[in-house]
């Protein structure tokens, strides 16, 4: 079993390709199972997987299983090459992004532990371009719920996000990473008062889309503009989010080129494929092009704005931001450089963890069959009725589990580095029952009686 992530990401590729990577979320339970059915070299399986999403990257987690049959002469590295080469060309198809030629270093192809050590990177933070933000955690966890609803999570990856989401609140946590405030909502209200200064209580702002990232920046940027208008495809979330700041109204979707004249800046973010402002649309319905906002902010990834307005208007896209915030960033990256060893503990005990687990389970295994035949060779010696034999069966299940409960709870939460082979745990020779069996009987009659007695 090995766990894996390929990432493609805003480290390792532009926003021209980001944007086309966009998996549909109407069409997601297909997607899964289409993942699911994709054929592997040497019997390999996906049995498990999690689709991320987000504006900055498109990512793949999963558990491969090995077939029954595979091919020992080669190599592992070439194998796993071949299953990445063959995830690419899949998410290509799967965004209708025609590609001729895959280059791997458009992505990251990750196992076992350095996929682990990258997902707790990641949901605490430390991977974003705001470094430290708090949304990556929120698209995780909903990424997760969306896959577990599906039927596309088992025990496996259950246990590798469940870990990485308490190991990332631990490094947030102890890394006070979130002294100060960065986020993309925090870096447009910031570059807005860079910008304008003493003149931004003036300006009229049209926010576009009704999401968490808009409703993120109204709170940073609506008390200190003149007014905003908030449309939306979806009238009723438009309307709900202007209720909630002062000075600030909500129009319909279908005016969105007329109200860019009557606005000083826009703000939009949707979920849209295609363009929602173009050149070409856009000299239809104004008489001057130079009637479009003065600054425009454009946070979608597809992009809402064809990038053909920047001729007319200043254009920033969710990539420019990381600039905004160059200091604050700079002191967010050398806390996570410092964490970089945190995460890898943190990634490498779970595993060690998850070794232990097999080898307590290998402990009571046997603990099992030295019971059975304890009982079997035994019970015959001995002149029982039915009711005293059931007696002895249960206490010595009772001894078995009481003898064994606290070596391996020390063996499970001991920390240590090493993993152990089976017979540091238990070695059959040493562990004999020294107890007589018409003791154990005397003595479970004798509490039953006291019992009893209190009754």
């Amino acid at each position: 079993m090995t766990f894996f992530v390929l990432s493609f990401n805003y480290k390792n590729i532009n926003l021209d390709i980001r944007e086309k990577l966009i998996l549909n979320p109407d069409d997601i339970l297909n997607t899964y199972k289409s993942l699911h059915e994709l054929e592997l070299p040497d019997n390999y399986k996906i049995t498990e997987a999690i689709l991320l999403n987000t504006c900055n990257r498109t990512e793949i987690f999963g558990i491969l299983q090995l077939g029954q049959e595979s091919d020992k002469q080669k190599s592992i590295v070439k194998t796993y090459s071949e299953i990445e080469h063959i995830l690419m060309k899949w998410l290509f198809k799967q965004c209708s992004f025609n590609k001729t030629r895959i280059n791997k270093k458009l992505s990251t192809f990750l196992i076992d532990n350095d996929a682990q050590s990258h997902l707790i990177k990641l949901a605490s933070g430390m991977d974003s371009m705001m470094i430290g933000e708090t949304q990556i955690f929120g698209q995780i966890k909903r990424a997760f719920n969306t896959a577990m609803v599906s039927g596309f999570i088992k025990n496996n990856l259950e246990s590798h996000f469940e870990h990485a989401f308490y190991a990332a609140k631990k490094i947030r946590h102890y890394s006070n990473i979130n002294d100060q405030p960065i986020s993309v909502a925090y870096a447009v209200g910031k570059l807005l008062k860079n910008k304008f200064k003493n003149i931004l209580s003036e300006k009229k702002v049209l926010f576009v889309g009704a999401g968490e990232t808009i409703a993120l920046i109204a709170n940073y940027v609506c008390q200190h503009v003149k007014y905003s208008t908030f449309i939306n495809r979806t009238n009723e979330k438009a309307t709900k989010l202007a209720k909630k700041h002062a000075n600030a109204k909500h129009d319909d979707f279908e005016n969105k080129n007329l109200l860019l004249k009557e606005h000083d800046i826009l703000i939009t973010c949707t979920s849209s494929k295609d363009y929602i402002f173009t050149e070409t649309e856009l000299i239809s319905d104004l008489k001057k092009l130079n009637e479009i906002p003065s600054m425009i902010i454009d946070l979608a990834v597809p992009r809402d704005v064809d990038f053909t307005l920047s001729k007319y208007s200043q254009l920033l896209v969710i990539d420019d931001l990381e600039k905004v915030l160059q200091k604050a960033l700079e002191r967010r990256k050398t806390i996570a450089r410092n964490f970089n060893g945190e995460i890898k503990k943190f990634a490498d005990s779970f595993f060690i963890k998850r070794d232990k687990g097999k080898y307590i389970k290998k402990i009571y295994q046997h603990a099992k069959t030295i019971e059975k035949n304890w009982i079997k060779n035994n019970i015959n010696n001995l002149n029982l009725d039915r009711k005293d034999i059931k007696k002895l069966k249960n206490s010595v299940k009772l001894l078995i589990k009481s003898s064994l409960y606290i070596p391996t709870k020390v063996i499970y939460y001991y920390n240590t580095e090493n993993t152990f082979s089976d017979s540091h745990y238990f070695d059959e020779r040493t562990k004999r029952f020294r107890t007589k069996p018409k003791d154990i009987i005397k003595s479970n009659s004798h509490t039953t009686k006291k019992n009893n007695q209190k009754i």
